[in-house]
């Protein structure tokens, strides 16, 4: 289609030189113009009033009294008028002055105009004693009769024009008098400052007739793509080109009145001039105003139709997935770098609901976004602009990215990792990060696999704890979960191990025949207040239970059935319950530091256990192989038993329960073995001595 257009324009072209070589054989043609010129200047003088002046008076009086007594009376008006805007090139078709009578006395005067040829005369300065009447150029150029008010009356000063304008002379010159005589002959016209109806001078001039074209390469294009206008200025009457003038080039949305110009050109044969105009329809034309040879002229009017450009909008996240509370950024670009223009982010939330954003673009048509998803789950987005003058809108493709919730961790720990089956266990830990108010699961898995579960609400800190008392012996496992909110993931603890066994104290309560026997509840509140309650006799019972559990049931069960051995083990038992009430007080008296009283309270215990239990069997070993203990072996086993303590307060500074289970097993072993060389070693030398 482009190439249709672009070969009918060139031949259109073509064919407007071709009536340019015939130019000579053509008629020639005019354009009459008229202008409608104001005074710049207009006065009148008086003959009783010699020296006055009259300039910027509303009136121009024209009179003639003729008195027989005293000399006669007479008033003369003069105008002046610019003529510079005729053009010199211009033919004189006729050339008419109007006047306002707004007054006139009876009879009727005739007043004549007269050309003058002296132009030295000003407004307010022309006086009877100095006007240039001697100027006046005979003959009259006209004369009218004024008999009616209130009516304009004009008189023919074609020849004082073409003489003006024949002698290049700018400006013209007009006096008007009254040329009757021997009676009282009055008018008075509207003056250039009067209130109405002013005078002026209408001027009818011919030039020579111009022809001026305009043609578009296309007349529907899209934006960005560039039209040529091309035309001709000829002679209208000979088709001969008119080169080196002036033509604008004006466009209008309406093409009425609000014609605009766009572009200068200078003539040629043909000019051209390419543009490139915003979207939309208008009309276009091109017009010149004519020189002094010849009368303007303005083409015909063209229709343009400039489509919009299309443009593309990207949109890009900086990340694909990311938890609540972290920030991403959406950036990118409308194409063909388009500065603040207006971009619509369109977030559609999990929910469904949307967030619209509206930013601007930078210079270079990049724009950035920061934001901070408030929920999680799959998100998507896409980025629209509505286009302007010159592009339409676009829409980028829809982008998703993944909110997910924060991760978090629960611990799970108990406070023993065996217990009795009538004692109760606390499992406790805490959410992290903190969440206060929150539920958490507990889960208790029983030997047998079945499950107990219990929930607890965290503390403003995020800890929990849970105290449940087990129903059945053996192996348990506990583990805590919670489920998440809103913003944070849930989590499970693993699984943390603790055994649960049977009844304490087993042979004291077979001996004694009842666990609610004094002997059997004070031995079981000595374990269970006293060295259950520290770190150093918890981790010690742990290591000692599993000695005497895997033992002490069956020989519980010996000495239920046998009464005679029951009366034995009261004995055997009696020297252990009152060590242990001497450990007891002694715990008390360091009560403010139980872990230090612990110790203590074990030392003495292992001391006398040695001295009342063991001693006795090494006396005997020793007098009947007449062994001795040397001083020496008691002083290795005071530095075994000091650096034994030693290990114990390492233990206590690291917490480390292996560790406590190890040193505290060793201490009591190390303390009854050195008790009883010690005490093995005086008893020798007094029963020696």
């Amino acid at each position: 289609m482009i190439k249709n257009k672009s070969y009918t324009f060139g031949t259109f072209l073509s064919f407007l030189l071709l009536i340019t070589s015939f130019s000579n054989f053509l008629p020639t043609i005019s354009a009459q113009t008229t202008v409608y010129l104001d005074p710049i200047a207009d006065s009148y003088v008086d003959t009783d009033n010699p020296t006055s002046n009259y300039g910027g008076s509303d009136y121009l009086d024209t009179d003639y009294w003729d008195f027989t007594v005293i000399d006669d009376q007479s008033r003369d008006s003069w105008l002046m008028f610019d003529l510079s805007s005729i053009p010199s090139g211009a033919t004189l078709t006729g050339a008419n002055l109007w006047l306002y009578a707004w007054y006139v006395e009876s009879p009727t005067p005739t007043i004549a105009a007269i050309y003058c040829s002296d132009n030295s005369w000003s407004e307010f300065g022309i006086t009877f004693l100095n006007n240039p009447f001697s100027s006046w150029v005979t003959p009259i150029a006209d004369s009218v009769v004024v008999g009616i008010e209130d009516t304009w009356y004009s008189w023919d000063l074609t020849t004082p024009v073409e003489t003006t304008l024949s002698a290049n002379v700018e400006t013209l010159s007009v006096t008007l008098f009254v040329l009757n005589s021997g009676d009282l002959f009055s008018a008075s016209f509207y003056s250039k400052e009067g209130w109405r109806n002013n005078p002026y001078l209408e001027v009818t001039y011919t030039l020579l007739e111009s022809s001026l074209t305009c043609f578009l390469s296309e007349t529907s294009v899209t934006y960005g793509s560039s039209v040529v206008f091309s035309g001709i200025l000829t002679d209208a009457s000979t088709g001969a080109s008119l080169s080196g003038r002036t033509v604008f080039l004006q466009s209008s949305q309406s093409g009425i009145s609000d014609w605009e110009t766009f572009a200068t050109v200078t003539t040629g044969s043909p000019y051209n001039y390419t543009y490139a105009p915003n979207a939309g329809t208008c009309q276009i034309r091109a017009t010149w105003n004519g020189d002094n040879n010849y009368g303007g002229d303005t083409s015909p009017t063209v229709t343009l139709e400039i489509g919009k450009a299309s443009s593309d909008i990207s949109c890009i996240p900086s990340v694909i997935t990311l938890t609540i509370g972290s920030e991403l950024t959406f950036s990118g670009s409308i194409s063909l770098s388009i500065e603040d223009a207006p971009v619509t982010l369109s977030l559609i939330k999990p929910d469904t609901s949307i967030i619209d954003r509206t930013i601007t673009t930078n210079s270079d048509g990049f724009y950035t976004y920061i934001f901070q998803p408030d929920i999680f789950g799959p998100w998507s987005i896409t980025a629209d602009w509505r286009g302007n003058q010159n592009y339409n809108g676009a829409s980028s493709s829809s982008k998703t990215f993944d909110v997910t919730k924060i991760s978090s961790s629960i611990s799970c720990s108990v406070s023993s990792s065996e217990i009795t089956i009538e004692d109760s266990i606390t499992v406790s830990g805490a959410i992290d990060p903190t969440h206060s108010s929150k539920t958490v699961t507990i889960i208790y898995v029983k030997p047998g696999g079945s499950r107990v579960t219990r929930t607890v609400t965290t503390e403003p800190d995020g800890s929990y704890s849970d105290t449940y008392t087990p129903d059945v012996d053996g192996s348990w496992d506990v583990m805590a979960s919670w489920d998440g909110d809103a913003t944070h993931e849930g989590a499970s603890s693993s699984y943390t191990l603790f055994t649960v066994l049977k009844s304490g104290c087993l042979i004291a309560t077979a001996t004694y025949g009842s666990e609610l026997s004094p002997q059997v509840q004070f031995l079981r509140g000595f374990r269970d207040n006293t060295v259950y309650s520290t770190f150093a006799g918890s981790s010690f019972m742990t290591a000692f239970n599993g000695f005497y559990y895997s033992f002490s049931p069956s020989v519980a069960s010996v000495i239920s059935d046998n009464s005679a051995l029951r009366d034995i083990m009261k004995v055997v038992l009696y020297p252990l319950i009152a060590i242990l009430q001497v450990s007891s007080a002694a715990f008390s008296v360091f009560s403010f530091l139980p872990e230090l009283g612990v110790i203590t309270a074990g030392l003495i215990a292992s001391s006398l256990i040695g001295i009342v239990y063991f001693l006795p069997i090494a006396l005997i070993f020793s007098l009947k192989k007449r062994f001795q203990v040397s001083i020496k072996i008691v002083r290795l086993m005071g530095l075994v038993l000091i650096s034994s303590v030693l290990f114990l307060v390492f233990a206590e500074i690291v917490k480390y329960p292996p560790m406590m289970m190890v040193f505290t097993g060793a201490f009591v072993l190390v303390t009854i073995i050195s008790a009883t060389l010690t005490s093995l070693r005086i008893v020798s030398k007094r029963l020696i001595h």
